[in-house]
């Protein structure tokens, strides 16, 4: 879904028409999906951990820029996906983009409008941000564009707003307008929505998946590191064989010189021995040959 433009003269209806069918896109998205995917793996499972991750994430990092529009009377609502990549935007922009990641986790949420309300004419729009329903059904604020924390309301800031009004994302994106709007807030009240039980469900469902996925990393894990204690094993049982294959060389060479050594100091010893047999051996032939001339 690409940017939406509306001229001076649109209705706050047709806006938040556009915010929320940039929401459910948004929560489809494969760059929305793929990062929520990963904080809920890196919470260990827990989506609402997940979500405050991210939403901290955008405080951090995340820069609030007027709508380029804005001087020629124009408002534009940027997709998600191109909020999360380049974390700048308005309130429109970065309102989507909560909305989305938190939809995209199995939380609903809430289009949220502070207005002026001059003595003759309509409202004057202000300001807009998200609230987010956690599991216990309390909503939560969640204004990225002012960099509040999660539950801080940003009405101080805007002290001249003297209407609020809260519009939930599933009952804007029937494309109705304000009739959708009222069909989907009476349904809320009355308490038979639907899209909750589906959105707790989603929720259990993407939960489950994230502990799914968190125990397969953390079996891939325990084989790697079963791999690499053998593997470690291995090669310190072939260096222990090849430290004692070159001991017993040592040894070897070692007995091999002492046994020469002593061969070496025994004949030094006998040599004396072998002179005086040498000498006898030459003198007994000539003894007898003159024993016998005579």
């Amino acid at each position: 879904m690409k940017a939406a433009t509306f001229p001076p003269t649109a209705t706050l209806g047709a806006k938040l028409d556009a915010i929320a069918a940039r929401v459910i896109a948004g929560s489809r998205h494969p760059a929305i999906r793929a990062r929520a995917a990963e904080a809920v793996q890196a919470s260990g499972g827990d989506a609402w951990r997940a979500f405050e991750a991210l939403y901290a994430e955008l405080l951090r990092d995340g820069v609030r820029l007027p709508d380029p529009g804005h001087a020629a009377g124009e408002d534009r609502i940027e997709p998600a996906h191109v909020t999360l990549g380049r974390l700048a935007g308005d309130c429109d922009d970065w309102t989507v983009l909560v909305l989305a990641l938190a939809r995209s986790l199995g939380f609903m949420g809430s289009i949220v409008t502070l207005s002026g309300q001059p003595e003759d004419g309509p409202p004057v729009p202000l300001h807009v941000f998200a609230t987010v329903e956690r599991m216990d059904g309390a909503d939560v604020s969640a204004d990225a564009t002012e960099g509040l924390a999660l539950g801080e309301d940003p009405l101080p800031i805007y002290a001249t707003a003297t209407l609020r009004e809260v519009w939930p994302v599933e009952a804007r994106s029937d494309a109705l307008g304000f009739l959708g709007a009222v069909i989907g807030l009476v349904s809320t009240l009355i308490g038979g929505n639907t899209s909750r039980k589906n959105a707790r469900d989603a929720r259990a469902g993407a939960e489950a998946q994230a502990r799914a996925v968190a125990s397969q990393a953390e079996a891939d894990a325990l084989g790697h590191r079963f791999q690499r204690d053998v593997g470690l094993a291995s090669l310190a049982s072939q260096e222990r064989i090849a430290a004692l294959g070159a001991d017993l060389r040592a040894r070897d060479q070692k007995n091999a010189r002492r046994s020469t050594d002593q061969a070496f100091a025994f004949l030094r010893e006998m040599a004396p021995v072998g002179a005086a047999v040498a000498a006898l051996a030459i003198a007994a032939p000539i003894a007898q040959y003159a024993i016998g001339g005579r």
